[in-house]
């Protein structure tokens, strides 16, 4: 999935890494609330995340993605994922 960079493409985005922030910042933050009042013109995705939900430190992680920006890289990453996977399917025969 992640790719060595060597014989495997690896993920040069990062998009892997911010999918899973996001979707843990969806998940189990409790600043959530505070992102759904805000808005765009574009279809996108708002969230507040504070690690681990300490307040004790004032670093706090805003997302704002367009679903364009997501779909795309959901789709780079497949191909690269399928592509890896036929490259190991050959290299085992």
């Amino acid at each position: 999935l992640i790719g060595d960079g060597i014989d495997y493409d690896k993920d040069n985005t990062e998009f892997l890494k911010t999918i899973n922030k996001l979707f843990n910042s969806i998940k189990h933050s409790v600043l959530h609330y505070e992102a759904m009042s805000l808005s765009s013109a574009i279809p996108n995705v708002i969230s507040f995340y504070k690690d681990r939900n300490k307040f004790s430190s004032d670093d706090v992680l805003f997302f704002n993605h367009s679903l364009f920006q997501i779909m795309f890289g959901f789709q780079s990453n497949f191909k690269r994922i399928i592509k890896n996977q036929k490259k190991f399917l050959l290299s085992i025969k």
